[in-house]
């Protein structure tokens, strides 16, 4: 924590008005936060909701005795390792590709949970775990860099504010609604989880016509 306020002050220091280094150019949204900030937001909501938490997803695999107790926390960190990888991919994809590149995020987000709840053999586990590491890494990087080329320096603190919120009420409402589900059948939690991610593609097409609008 020392270390992490001590590099803080030094960057304050080196660059005390980052704003600066910032090149000027128009920004999709000038104007309120406009059109494509809020499908952005719904594309959000959509994809977050439908995206099991990995608690579900590693209780599931106790329940049905896929893999033992002990190997749980290991393919949690197997994950994290992942989602870490991938959050390095993730940026240099998005400097080329822009917002072009968030189909991604519902592309990889689909087969999660048939993978996970499903098929029930290993080789299903590792695979969930691993493209569930790859879309949490996507999500940690890609939607917060999309704001930053949406909206303008000057409403990005508002903006930020409004995804966190609207991220974690979707994934709350998720969870929620992904846990009943699954007290009532695995297939119904399926459903809805594919479901979310179709309907979050199809949101990223609109999202991407209006952008270029």
């Amino acid at each position: 924590a020392f270390l992490s306020i001590l590099t803080l002050l030094i960057t304050i220091g080196i660059y005390p008005k980052p704003e600066k280094l910032e090149k000027e150019k128009e920004k999709i949204s000038d104007s309120g936060f406009g059109k494509v900030f809020y499908l952005f937001l719904l594309f959000t909501g959509l994809t977050v909701c439908g995206y099991p938490h990995f608690q579900i997803i590693s209780y599931h695999f106790k329940k049905v005795q896929i893999v033992s107790d002990e190997i749980i926390p290991i393919l949690f960190a197997v994950a994290m390792g992942v989602d870490a990888l991938t959050a390095v991919i993730a940026g240099v994809l998005f400097d080329r590709f822009k917002l072009k590149i968030l189909f991604l995020i519902p592309l990889i987000s689909l087969p999660i949970s048939i993978l996970a709840f499903y098929l029930n053999s290993l080789f299903a586990v590792v695979l969930s775990v691993l493209l569930w590491g790859i879309v949490m890494g996507f999500q940690e990087t890609i939607m917060k860099s999309a704001i930053a080329e949406i909206i303008p320096s000057y409403k990005r603190g508002s903006a930020f504010g409004l995804f966190h919120s609207f991220f974690g009420l979707a994934w709350f409402i998720g969870g929620i609604v992904i846990g009943r589900l699954y007290d009532l059948s695995v297939s119904y939690l399926v459903l809805f989880s594919t479901t979310f991610q179709v309907l979050s593609f199809i949101c990223f097409i609109y999202l991407k016509q209006n952008a270029k609008a």
